[in-house]
């Protein structure tokens, strides 16, 4: 049975604020800019 209330987003509809978060945390994990758990509070 298909849920026909369920959608799929495109980039392009999610919140541009939300990617660029995103992708500067990536950014970050890629430089080894990251901290330990216990820090991570």
């Amino acid at each position: 049975m298909v849920d026909e209330k369920i959608t799929i987003q495109d980039a392009s509809e999610v919140a541009p604020n939300l990617l660029r978060i995103l992708d500067r945390g990536l950014e970050d994990i890629e430089a080894g800019r990251t901290l330990p758990h216990d820090e991570a509070h």
